[in-house]
């Protein structure tokens, strides 16, 4: 069953609605069978970016093999992964919790890509982002706001790509917005 909080915070378009209705009952199973749970942060809870968006995530961010990626708040390094091997960019995961940088690190090594693929245990709004060229961000639409003022305002000119159950208005309100629907997930992508 959805939450308060989930009523509170997600603002799909309503056509979209259908889906959400069938995807989050699963997503809850989910995390009830796994232990996982949505924990709070700041920033907001900690959600893992859904696999199946992947691929769709890092093409609308114009990912390529020339590009250095940087995902802020990394989580277990599910999207450092899949950018390094089916993008075959430089990818840095930058996370604050030491033991998503463990579980972060062992899915690095995993994959055979610790030569392009590294974490860092440090602070996201702190971190040197003069060497990227796109920041990935999967954190609330209340959020999104200020941290991307917050990247701009570090003279950051690359791409930032974000994605959440919402649009985003506001003073950095995204270039483009689009909905993207995977196999048993759904989620509004913003790129700046």
């Amino acid at each position: 069953m959805p939450s308060e909080l989930d009523w509170n915070v997600v603002e799909l378009p309503r056509f979209a609605w259908p889906g959400y209705f069938a995807i989050r009952p699963a997503r809850l199973v989910r995390n009830r069978i796994t232990g996982s749970a949505d924990a709070q942060l700041p920033l907001g809870p900690i959600l893992s970016t859904p696999t199946d968006l992947l691929d769709q995530l890092l093409a609308f961010a114009e990912l390529g093999p020339e590009d250095h990626l940087v995902d802020l708040g990394c989580g277990d390094g599910r999207v450092l992964v899949h950018a390094g091997s089916a993008f075959g960019c430089r990818v840095t995961g930058v996370e604050k919790d030491s033991r998503l940088v463990v579980r972060a690190r062992a899915r690095i090594d995993s994959a055979g890509l610790s030569g392009r693929v590294h974490v860092l245990e440090a602070d996201a709004r702190t971190f040197d982002l003069s060497e990227a060229t796109v920041v990935f961000l999967f954190i609330t639409a209340e959020a999104v706001g200020s941290v991307v003022g917050g990247i701009r305002s570090r003279d950051f000119e690359g791409t930032i790509v974000s994605h959440e159950q919402r649009f985003v208005e506001g003073p950095t309100s995204p270039k483009e917005s689009t909905i993207l629907v995977g196999t048993d997930s759904l989620t509004v992508a913003h790129r700046w």
